[in-house]
Formats: C-alpha cells, structure tokens, sequence
C-alpha cells in the first residue's frame, strides 16, 4: 500500500489550551483536538485529551507524540472502537487500554466506519 496524501491544517487557542487540526486525504476530512491543563497547584491532575472521529469511513491515523512534555512518561488511557465496531452493525464495541508512553512515541488510531477513540494522557510522577 503506498502512501497516502495527507493535507493538515492546525490552529492553537491563546496559552495553546486547546489545539484543532483537520486534515484531508482522498478518503476524505477528519480532525483531531489537543487540550492540555497544566495547573502549578497539580500540573498532572486534569492531563491532556486527544479525541478522534470519523464518517462512515474507516480510517488510520498515526499521531505524533510532540505535544507531550519533554523528559516525561504519561500513562494513556485509550478508549477505542473494539473488533469489529461499525455503526451499522456494532456500534456498542468498545475496547479499553493502557500504555505508558512519552514525547517521541506515536500512536495509530485505527477508527472504525463511523467511530472514533478518545485518549487521556496523565503525567506519572518523576
């Protein structure tokens, strides 16, 4: 499979609280939002959410990790579309994980037609 055409465009929010980005291919447009809360009292408590959706269209998404801070291990929970989930047919399959991940990993996405996976990253203590 070659590669596939991939246009991005991405805005930031003042204090880069929030940060949307669409992107287009031939499959069609998808987006991807970034929020990050970092309070000096708990800088870990709230963490950062990365949330993708899709059409009916199944799509894969690989997502650079750069937004994490630098020097930090976070601990991912991924709510993703389980085996099998379209819309359709299997809107209620749901897979749940964790990893622990930092700055320079990525991650694919893999949604299924009309799906989506949401992911909280909490900053682990040094």
């Amino acid at each position: 499979m070659g590669a596939r055409a991939v246009a991005t465009e991405c805005i930031e929010s003042p204090g880069r609280v929030l940060r949307a980005c669409v992107s287009a291919d031939a499959g069609g447009a998808y987006y991807e939002v970034f929020r990050g809360s970092r309070t000096v009292i708990a800088p870990s408590a709230l963490g950062i959410t990365l949330g993708a959706i899709t059409n009916g269209t199944a799509h894969s998404l690989e997502v650079p990790l750069a937004f994490l801070q630098k020097d930090e291990r976070y601990e991912a929970q991924i709510y993703m579309d389980g085996p099998g989930a379209d819309f359709r047919t299997h809107p209620e399959l749901l897979a749940i994980e964790r990893r622990i991940l930092v700055r320079s990993d990525r991650l694919t996405l893999a949604l299924a037609p009309g799906g989506g996976q949401a992911i909280r990253f909490r900053r682990l203590a040094s």
